[in-house]
C-alpha cells in the first residue's frame, strides 16, 4: 500500500537534501565530565594532598588541646593534693587541740533540756543511724547500737557547714534550741548514772565524706522545716553501757604523723641535697629505714664550713649604724648637650690613645703615633669656648670630690684644652695635608691637559692620521662643489666616522684609516715598535674632566687658606712658650715657604696651561657650540676622546693581524729556503767498520 501523501514515482524522482559531510566524522558527544587520565591523576593527587594536610592539621591540633589538657590535668592534681594536706593538718590540729576538751555530745530531742555543763551529740549520717539522747544516757545507761552493720556512706557534705562547726568546736557547749523534735520518754534512776562513769572523749573526727543531696546531714541546716525524728533506741542491754563507736574514718584519706626524727638546724645555709624523702609511718615497717640509727655528728662545724652555700651571708650592722643617716650615691655631672656628649663619647671609646700621645703629636708635628685623621677629629669635636668656659667655671669653683664627678666627655674636652694652642697648632697641621693634597691635584690636572695639548699640536702621527682623513674625504667628496676639495674639516666630523660604512657593511672609514695607517705610513706596524698615532684615550678622557674656572678657584681659596695659615703659625709662634716652641715654629715656617713657592708655580702653571688650549683651539679652527661664546676643554676633549678610542680598538686589532700575517710569512720564506737547500745521503754500508762498532755498542748498553 503507498501513502497517499507519495505520488507514484516519487521514490526515484525524489531529489536529495542537505548532504552532510563524510569527513572529518562526527565526533561522539559524551554525556559527563570530559577529562583525560592525566588531569584525573593529577586531581586525585591533589585531593590526597589536601587530604594529608588536613589530617596533619588535625593531628597537630589534637596534640596540642592534648598537651594543654593534661597540663591543666596536672595543675588540677598538684592542687588538689596540696589542698588535701592542709585540711588532713587542720584537722589533726583540730583534733589533738580538742581532745582534752571535747566529750561525747549528742543531739538532744526532748522536749525539756536539762540543764547540763555537757551533752553527747552524734551526728546522723545516714538513715540507718540513730542519736543518742541525754535522757538514755542519764537513765539506761544503755549503749546505742546500729540497726544495720554496713552503713551506707552519704556521697557529699557540705563543706561550708562542716568547717564552720569544727572551727567553732567550743560554741557546741552552749545549749541547741528549744525546738526540738519529740522522742519516746526513758526513765532512768540517778543511782544507776552516778555508778557508771561518763564516756571517755570521743577520737578526733576524721575527715567527713562529701555531703549529697539526700545526706540527712543538710537537714542539719537552719530551716523551717521540722526535723526529722530519731529511729527508736534499741532494746536495754545488761551490764555497763560503752561508748558509742567512733565514725568511721574518711575514705582514702589517712592521716600522716608528724616526723620520727627532730629537725635539724645548722649554723649557716648549707647547699642543698635534692634526694626523695622517705617517712615511715608505721614501726612495724620492715625496710631498712626503720632500724637505721644515725649517728652523731662530732665535727659538724667542719662539715658546715665544707658545703655551707657560697652566698655570703649579709652581716647585720649595729642598732646604732642604722640611725646613722646614710651617703646617698652622687650623680654624675654633665655640662654639654645630650648629643654633645654621645658624639665626644663615640670619639674617646674610638680612641685607644693617652692625652699624653696626643699632646706629643700636636706639639711637635708628628704622624708616627696618631695620624691625621684622629688629629682631624679631635679638632672637629674640640670643646666650643661657651662650653670650655662652663667647664672650667665648674673646675675652678667645684670642690674636688665634685670636679670627679665629672663626666667623662666633660674631662676629655678640658684636657685637651690644656695642651697649649691646640686648636691653633692642629688647624696648621690640618692645613698641610690638606694643601698638599690640593695643589697636588691641581698640578695633576694641569699636567695631563698639558700633555694633551703637546701631543696634538707637535705630534707628527696626529698630523699624518688627520691629513689620511682629509684625503680620504675629498675623495669621497670628489665632485661636490660643496664639500669637496677642503684644506680642511670640523672636529665634530672625527665621532661619526664609525659610522661610515663600507658598501657591504663590513667595514667602516675609522677601520680603512687605521689599516692604510699601518700598512702604508706606519712601518714598523705589526712590531714592539709600532707606537699608538694618537694621544692615549685616558689621558684625553681626563682631560675633558678638567675646568679651568673650578682649578682657578681651587687656587685662590689654596692661596687664602695659606695666608691664614702663615698668620695662625704667627700667633702660635707669639704665645707658646719657649719650652713648646720647637719644632713646631721651624717645621711650620719651612713649610710655608716651600706652599708659596709651590703656590706661585701653579698659578704661572694655570696660565701657561690655559694658553696651550686657546693656542690649540685656533690650532685646529674648532668653532664654539650654538649658544656658547668659547670652546669649553669638555667639549674639545671629548670629540677626540671618542675618535681616539675608536681608533684605538682598531689598531690593536689590525696590528695583531699584521703580526701574525709577517709570521705566517717568515715561516713559508723559511719553509722555502729549507725546500731549496738538498741535503746529500748515502745508504750505510753493513759490514762496513763503523756499522760494526755501533751494533757492537748497542748490544753492550741492552746487556
Amino acid at each position: 500500500m503507498l501513502n497517499k501523501s507519495e505520488s507514484p514515482g516519487e521514490g526515484e524522482d525524489r531529489t536529495p537534501g542537505r548532504l552532510q559531510a563524510v569527513w572529518p566524522p562526527l565526533k561522539e558527544e559524551k554525556v559527563g565530565l570530559k577529562y583525560t587520565e592525566a588531569e584525573h591523576q593529577a586531581a586525585l593527587l591533589q585531593l590526597k594532598r589536601e587530604c594529608k594536610e588536613e589530617l596533619e592539621k588535625l593531628k597537630g591540633d589534637y596534640d596540642q588541646e592534648l598537651s594543654r589538657l593534661r597540663f591543666e590535668k596536672d595543675e588540677n592534681v598538684a592542687r588538689l593534693e596540696f589542698s588535701l594536706a592542709e585540711l588532713q593538718a587542720k584537722l589533726s590540729q583540730v583534733g589533738t587541740h580538742c581532745q582534752g576538751e571535747l566529750k561525747d555530745m549528742a543531739v538532744s530531742t526532748a522536749d525539756h533540756i536539762v540543764d547540763k555543763s555537757f551533752r553527747t551529740v552524734c551526728i546522723q549520717t545516714d538513715r540507718e543511724t540513730f542519736v543518742k539522747t541525754a535522757q538514755d544516757e542519764e537513765g539506761s545507761g544503755r549503749t546505742c547500737t546500729c540497726s544495720q552493720q554496713q552503713k551506707v556512706a552519704p556521697k557529699k557534705l557540705d563543706l561550708a557547714f562542716i568547717e564552720g562547726t569544727l572551727s567553732s568546736s567550743s560554741s557546741l557547749v552552749t545549749p541547741c534550741s528549744s525546738e526540738q523534735p519529740p522522742a519516746p520518754s526513758q526513765t532512768a534512776s540517778p543511782a544507776k548514772s552516778d555508778v557508771f562513769p561518763s564516756p571517755p572523749p570521743p577520737p578526733p573526727p576524721p575527715p567527713l565524706p562529701p555531703p549529697c543531696s539526700s545526706s540527712p546531714v543538710n537537714h542539719m541546716q537552719p530551716s523551717n522545716d521540722p526535723p526529722l525524728p530519731p529511729p527508736p533506741p534499741p532494746p536495754p542491754t545488761q551490764g555497763l553501757s560503752l561508748p558509742p563507736p567512733p565514725p568511721p574514718p574518711a575514705l582514702g584519706l589517712v592521716v600522716e604523723k608528724p616526723p620520727r626524727k627532730p629537725a635539724v638546724e645548722p649554723s649557716r645555709p648549707m647547699k642543698p641535697l635534692y634526694w626523695n624523702r622517705i617517712q615511715i609511718q608505721d614501726n612495724n615497717n620492715s625496710t631498712l629505714w626503720n632500724i637505721l640509727e644515725e649517728p652523731n655528728l662530732t665535727d659538724a662545724s667542719k662539715f658546715e664550713d665544707l658545703f655551707a652555700k657560697t652566698t655570703m651571708q649579709t652581716k647585720r650592722k649595729p642598732l646604732s649604724e642604722t640611725y646613722e643617716k646614710k651617703a646617698k650615691p652622687k650623680k654624675i655631672i654633665k655640662l654639654l648637650d645630650g648629643k654633645r656628649s654621645y658624639a665626644v663619647g663615640i670619639l674617646i671609646s674610638s680612641l685607644h690613645l693617652e692625652m699624653k700621645d696626643i699632646q706629643q703629636a700636636v706639639l711637635t708635628v708628628d704622624h708616627s703615633v696618631v695620624d691625621l685623621e684622629t688629629i682631624e677629629a679631635l679638632y672637629e669635636n674640640r670643646a666650643q669656648p661657651e662650653e670650655l668656659e662652663r667647664i672650667r667655671k665648674h673646675y675652678e669653683t667645684s670642690e674636688e670630690e665634685d670636679v670627679k664627678l665629672l663626666d667623662k666627655p666633660e674631662q676629655f674636652l678640658y684636657e685637651l684644652s690644656q695642651i697649649p694652642d691646640f686648636a691653633g697648632r692642629a688647624c696648621c697641621v690640618i692645613f698641610q695635608s690638606a694643601f698638599i693634597d690640593g695643589i697636588t691635584s691641581i698640578q695633576r690636572k694641569l699636567n695631563t691637559v698639558s700633555h694633551v695639548c703637546k701631543a696634538l699640536l707637535e705630534s707628527d702621527s696626529v698630523r699624518k692620521v688627520m691629513g689620511l682623513v682629509l684625503a680620504l674625504g675629498n675623495h669621497m667628496n670628489g665632485g661636490s662643489r660643496i664639500r669637496g676639495q677642503a684644506d680642511g674639516f670640523g672636529l665634530e666630523i672625527l665621532p661619526k666616522l664609525k659610522d661610515v660604512k663600507s658598501r657591504d657593511n663590513r667595514i667602516s672609514l675609522v677601520d680603512y684609516v687605521v689599516s692604510y695607517y699601518l700598512h702604508n705610513v706606519d712601518k714598523n706596524a705589526g712590531t714592539e715598535k709600532s707606537m699608538f698615532p694618537l694621544p692615549e684615550p685616558q689621558d684625553v678622557f681626563l682631560a675633558a674632566q678638567v675646568k679651568f674656572d673650578d682649578l682657578n678657584r681651587d687656587l685662590r681659596h689654596l692661596g687664602r687658606d695659606l695666608t691664614r695659615c702663615e698668620k695662625d703659625v704667627q700667633k702660635v709662634c707669639s704665645d707658646s712658650p719657649e719650652e713648646y716652641l720647637q719644632p713646631f715654629k721651624d717645621k711650620m715656617e719651612a713649610f710655608v715657604l716651600s706652599a708659596r713657592k709651590e703656590h706661585t708655580e701653579a698659578s704661572y702653571q694655570m696660565m701657561t696651561v690655559q694658553k696651550s688650549f686657546e693656542d690649540l683651539i685656533l690650532y685646529f679652527g674648532l668653532k664654539p657650540k650654538t649658544g656658547e661664546t668659547e670652546v669649553t676643554t669638555g667639549y674639545f676633549f671629548m670629540l677626540w676622546f671618542e675618535f681616539c678610542a675608536d681608533f684605538k680598538t682598531r689598531w690593536k686589532r689590525e696590528n695583531k693581524n699584521i703580526s701574525k700575517e709577517r709570521l705566517k710569512e717568515a715561516q713559508q720564506s723559511v719553509k722555502r729556503i729549507t725546500g731549496e737547500k738538498k741535503v746529500e745521503t748515502r745508504k750505510i754500508n753493513p759490514s762496513s767498520l763503523k756499522e760494526r762498532l755501533r751494533q757492537k755498542e748497542a748490544s753492550i748498553s741492552s746487556t
